[in-house]
């Protein structure tokens, strides 16, 4: 493995993260203990997914026009960094939503009203 491609997947890494954290949270501010756990990550999903999608595309096509560049290390780092970008993004659309609603509809409790057995 190259230092570039070491300093590239840990870039990338590091903003796929961010962008995972940021769509926790925004969950999490969402979340209503009344209903159910799909309703906050739909929540989520139409606040933070655009901009998600917008800064992902955006750093993946600037890291991307280092390709275009004559040094070889140069080149491999922004086309890792675009692909990692971009498999992130995807992993937060695809995997972490249906993910994220299993383990709290798994964990779900419904709030019990007072005066019922």
């Amino acid at each position: 493995m190259q230092f570039s491609s070491v300093v590239a997947l840990t870039v990338s890494f590091g903003l796929g993260l961010s962008a995972t954290i940021h769509f926790l949270n925004r969950m999490r501010l969402e979340e209503n203990p009344d209903e159910d756990p799909g309703e906050s990550v739909q929540r989520a999903t139409i606040l933070v997914g655009p901009a998600l999608i917008l800064t992902s595309v955006v750093l993946a096509c600037g890291l991307a026009v280092t390709v275009f560049s004559d040094l070889p290390s140069l080149r491999l780092f922004g086309w890792l960094c675009a692909f990692a970008m971009l498999a992130a993004l995807v992993a937060d659309l695809l995997i972490l939503r249906p993910t994220v609603m299993f383990l709290r509809r798994l964990f779900y409790r419904p709030k019990k009203i007072e005066g019922t057995t």
